[in-house]
């Protein structure tokens, strides 16, 4: 909480900040499913349904924004960052989506198109968040190659796994208090 007090008084700008639906909020683990979610969609995407590729396009979206913000993240390597920031560029130049939209607008976006998808309609196509259309609706066909991608999620799945085998990472957001 420091740092970001830090930042405040320092007029810095703030990093750009991206919340998941209220499902996504209230059921389980919201960022363990992200990273798994996300790990089989974009490393299996011919495994994965139309919509389950979209959500995990939103997740890739929202962990990119939520690792600078959320504390849960701090057992992960820092490089996770990185190679999610650079992941969230290749898949925003693949679907055809403007570089410059806010995570926010892109987590809706997303997840606006999987909840389409899933029930048979058509996917919203918000020009702001899809500029090149035709691309974003052959993507979904046809999911892009996207290795940086697959590369983020897959270190953050691993990054997971480690943290777990640890028995660290608890999921309160905490350091979850003294151990045994």
């Amino acid at each position: 909480m420091l740092p970001l007090l830090l930042l405040l008084g320092c007029g810095a700008p703030l990093p750009p900040f991206a919340t998941l639906p209220p499902a996504f909020n209230t059921a389980g683990d919201p960022l363990r499913g992200a990273v798994l979610l996300s790990a089989f969609a974009f490393n299996q995407p011919a495994q994965a349904t139309p919509a389950a590729r979209l959500r995990a396009h939103a997740m890739l979206e929202w962990m990119a924004a939520d690792f600078r913000w959320n504390p849960r993240w701090s057992e992960f390597t820092p490089v996770l960052g990185q190679q999610l920031d650079a992941a969230r560029a290749e898949q925003r130049a693949a679907l055809g989506m403007a570089p410059g939209l806010s995570p926010q607008a892109a987590v809706d976006a997303l997840f606006a198109a999987a909840w389409a998808v899933e029930t048979g309609a058509a996917p919203p196509v918000q020009p702001d968040a899809f500029p090149q259309r035709d691309r974003f609706l052959a993507a979904i066909v046809t999911p892009p190659a996207l290795p940086v991608a697959a590369g983020a999620v897959s270190l953050a799945e691993a990054e997971l796994r480690r943290i777990d085998t640890s028995g660290r990472f608890n999921g309160d957001g905490g350091s979850g208090g003294a151990h045994p």
